[in-house]
């Protein structure tokens, strides 16, 4: 509230009152007079100050804005983020969960010089063959892939460009045999001789050919990388392993489908077809290796695939 004084001037005027002419009889002979009655104000022609005050009323508009509240309701699917290989899950030799799957994948592209994604490319290019030529969809994921980079060449079974690596332990080196062992479903027999001629082959892993070449068996090369008969040297220990393992597989497999079962019976064909030159003695050494590898490994219980990824 604010209050303003206001300095007035007030002049007041005269008022002239004016009666009217009075004709009246008194009785003491009083004559008709004419009465003007003049009526000044005591504040004429003064100045005076008049204390004024005003109520100033400030009204401030408020305005109330009520909150508004919104609701944004939003469904969102779940990602699956193994979308890309749920069509192998369904095949019926897959014996993998779909996160087991998609390791396996990773690792044999590694193995193999892929990168995920084509490797995944040759996986369903194969599917068919993966499917209905192997026991388990690890053993056609594993075949293909190698086969696969081989042919291409990105991988060798003979060059110079080798990756060597002279500190893997006999465990390490046997355990990834035993694996792809495991891919391919051999039986205990079978994971045995080829541990037994991998140790008859390799002096226990240590010989140059082993190291260095990364062959495995005492392996030649027939018909590929323009070799005839060539000791094999391969671009990486895997690759060397698993031509070693491939190739016993292929012989044992081919013994049992003859209907041979019993174990020395197994081991004296698997000589006559990997060194028929010296095959009664050789059968003698392999067999021999085949009971120190069940006195080192048991019944491979441990070293299924499921075991050595742990």
């Amino acid at each position: 509230m604010k209050k303003y004084l206001t300095r007035l001037k007030v002049f007041a005027c005269s008022s002239v009152l004016l009666l009217p002419l009075v004709s009246s009889t008194y009785s003491n002979n009083i004559s008709r007079t004419n009465a003007t009655l003049e009526m000044k104000s005591e504040y004429d022609n003064k100045e005076v100050e008049i204390e004024t005050t005003y109520v100033v009323t400030t009204t401030t508009k408020v305005t109330t804005t009520t909150p508004v509240t919104t609701t944004v309701v939003t469904t969102t699917e779940p990602v699956d983020e193994y979308k890309h290989i749920r069509n192998l899950e369904v095949l019926k030799n897959n014996d993998l969960t779909i996160e087991e799957l998609d390791l396996f994948i990773n690792k044999y592209a590694e193995y193999t010089k892929l990168s995920y994604d084509d490797a995944l490319k040759v996986i369903n290019d194969n599917i068919n063959s993966i499917e209905s030529d192997y026991l388990s969809i690890r053993g056609g994921i594993m075949c293909t892939l190698f086969n696969h980079s081989n042919d291409i060449g990105l991988l060798s079974p003979y060059t110079n460009d080798r990756e060597i690596r002279e500190n893997m332990t006999l465990e390490e080196k046997e355990s990834t045999m035993l694996e792809f062992c495991d891919n391919l479903c051999m039986c205990n027999d079978d994971k045995a001789i080829v541990l037994a001629a991998f140790r008859e082959e390799t002096g226990l892993g240590i010989s140059e050919m082993c190291v260095y070449n990364n062959n495995y068996g005492g392996i030649r090369i027939y018909g590929e990388a323009g070799c005839n008969g060539e000791y094999g040297m391969y671009s990486t220990p895997e690759f060397g392993m698993y031509r070693e393992v491939s190739l016993i597989n292929k012989k044992l497999s081919s013994i049992r489908n003859e209907g041979t079962n019993d174990l020395n019976s197994v081991v004296y064909s698997f000589a006559c077809r990997y060194n028929p030159d010296y095959a009664d003695h050789y059968s003698g050494k392999i067999l021999n290796w085949v009971y120190d590898v069940y006195n080192d490994y048991g019944d491979f219980n441990d070293y299924t695939y499921k075991q050595l990824v742990k």
